[in-house]
């Protein structure tokens, strides 16, 4: 009867008040993990960004292969569904090349500037603002340069789909989960035993 349960399930269409309040709690308790898990704070940040320490590392890795694991498993009994929009080639290098300059500039990324500056630490404004400066490059990007632009446009293909299962031995989700996971265990053995 779980089974009929699960594969009758459709992914959750909100309207209105429920929606913002559904939202509004997830920010909350999503802020509250990124906050006790040190990502909204930028000392820490970079000293994780220089390998001074790896607790943030770990505990990446550990989501990494737990949650890919978990997501793959829910999505082949059908309780959740996987929705994917195509994203442009420039696109995801212009926004990743902005993320890890601000990573390596302030030590946050927008999702942990907004959890830093809930926690009151004012110094999250300044990425913030880089965060919305990043649009209009973004746009000046592609006006200057369009020639360009129109070639970094093509959808990018990759997919995590296993293609014999999810145990199957050319599962990306499989191969990916595993080597986090090692890669986690090899920092709990090997790591800096200062944490």
């Amino acid at each position: 009867m779980n089974t009929v349960l699960l594969a009758s399930l459709e992914p959750l269409a909100l309207q209105g008040n429920v929606k913002l309040a559904v939202a509004s709690i997830f920010g909350i308790v999503l802020g509250l993990v990124l906050v006790k898990c040190d990502f909204a704070d930028r000392v820490l940040v970079k000293k994780n960004l220089t390998f001074a320490s790896m607790k943030m590392a770990k505990t990446l890795l550990l989501a990494l292969g737990i949650g890919m694991m978990a997501f793959a498993l829910l999505r082949s009994t059908h309780a959740v569904q996987s929705n994917v929009t195509p994203a442009a080639f420039w696109g995801v290098l212009l926004g990743g090349l902005c993320t890890g300059i601000g990573l390596g500039i302030g030590g946050l990324v927008p999702v942990t500037a907004v959890a830093a500056l809930a926690s009151g630490r004012i110094y999250a404004l300044w990425v913030l603002l880089g965060m919305l400066l990043a649009i209009p490059a973004a746009k000046l990007f592609k006006r200057l340069l369009p020639e360009a632009g129109e070639r970094f446009s093509a959808p990018v293909s990759a997919s995590l789909e296993p293609a014999n299962g999810l145990f199957a031995l050319n599962s990306p989700v499989l191969w990916v989960s595993a080597a986090a996971l090692i890669l986690c265990l090899i920092m709990m053995l090997f790591g800096n035993r200062d944490e």
